[in-house]
């Protein structure tokens, strides 16, 4: 399942129209594979996680 939304989610951004409005707002699109957006959300939970701490942010 995660395969196949992937894929369609893959198509769906690479459509011309939608890669136009994308990049209007300054954001750039990256295909990958589930295992590397998985590995890309694990070292950013880890590299946030410390930045928060860092800080001394608290939740209200």
């Amino acid at each position: 399942m995660v395969t196949r939304l992937n894929a369609e989610i893959g198509r769906a951004f690479e459509a011309p129209d939608t890669h136009e409005r994308l990049a209007q707002q300054g954001l750039e699109w990256k295909r990958n594979t589930p295992a590397e957006f998985t590995t890309f959300l694990r070292s950013e939970i880890v590299k946030w996680a410390k930045a928060v701490k860092e800080s001394g942010a608290k939740a209200d």
